[in-house]
């Protein structure tokens, strides 16, 4: 290989973004360009597929760089329980792997999926789905996130606490703050 680029990344599932004339694309080991240089961003391939950006318009593509996602969307996450998080309109919604609308882009915000669950934003208040679209939990927090770990960080009236998914609270809203849970453990402050 005896190329020279402006940017290049680590490779992962084979694949390593590269820079030429301020855009990106991507190469394998030997050197090839799989994914020509068209890009505006990095792209970082997970599932054989890569989040890529043009004319500041989110699309995905495969690792052959065929379009799986024309870029026409806000916003566009990565594969996640088999959904994608998108934004168009200004509404959040998921696809599927192979770009169909799964979830309709009805909510004001929401997180990528994790442990087949996504925390969603309903006007001003949060709930959690599931892959499906159903509610596991309505829209009646302040805040709901991040899921990990089992663990759901939630907000009700301006107070944190640390639920289950199986509905049972761990801490009833007693905190004024609270991090992700990490193995097993979570920052937290009380009457500061």
């Amino acid at each position: 290989m005896n190329q020279v680029f402006e940017d290049a990344g680590p490779f992962n599932e084979g694949l390593a973004y590269v820079s030429q004339n301020d855009k990106y694309g991507a190469i394998n080991r030997s050197g090839d360009f799989i994914v020509p240089c068209d890009y505006d961003a990095p792209l970082f391939f997970q599932n054989g597929r890569a989040v890529i950006q043009m004319n500041k318009k989110y699309g995905m593509i495969n690792e052959l760089g065929e379009f799986v996602i024309k870029p026409q969307l806000n916003y566009l996450g990565p594969l996640c329980a088999n959904r994608i998080l998108f934004k168009k309109s200004g509404k959040f919604g998921f696809m599927d792997e192979a770009g169909n609308v799964a979830i309709e882009p009805i909510f004001t915000d929401a997180d990528d999926f994790c442990d087949n669950i996504a925390c969603v934003k309903v006007g001003s208040k949060w709930g959690v789905i599931n892959t499906d679209g159903e509610f596991i939990y309505e829209p009646v927090f302040n805040y709901a996130g991040p899921y990990h770990e089992g663990i759901l960080h939630v907000t009700f009236n301006n107070r944190h606490g640390i639920q289950s998914i199986g509905g049972e609270f761990i801490s009833l809203q007693e905190y004024d703050f609270v991090t992700t849970f990490i193995e097993g453990l979570a920052v937290v402050s009380k009457n500061v």
